[in-house]
């Protein structure tokens, strides 16, 4: 009676040990192709992250760009201004003197 348990206990452990030398093959082979996508990808990835900081750069040199042009652009709206009043008090003291 104990036979066939023990044929099929032996069964299973034999094609759990098939499975098992079929997983860690597949393990190893994945391994491999990582390792192979990380040096073909590794050049890749450190351009990627060189152009980020580059554009992240470009675009911070932007932002104060046009933060500097608004200030001058306010400035030269209050020189507009101001240039006549400038006229006039150096026309007054002109005729004073």
């Amino acid at each position: 009676m104990c036979a066939p348990q023990d044929d099929a206990l032996l069964a299973l452990q034999q094609e759990f040990g098939l499975l098992s030398d079929h997983l860690n093959k597949d393990i190893k082979r994945a391994q491999k192709l990582e390792a192979k996508l990380d040096i073909t990808l590794g050049g890749y990835q450190r351009k990627v992250t060189q152009l980020q900081q580059e554009t992240s750069g470009a675009y911070s040199d932007l932002l104060t760009a046009e933060q500097e042009l608004a200030c001058f652009r306010a400035l030269q709206a209050m020189e507009h201004v101001a240039l006549p009043l400038r006229l006039q008090v150096s026309a007054m003291l002109a005729h004073v003197t």
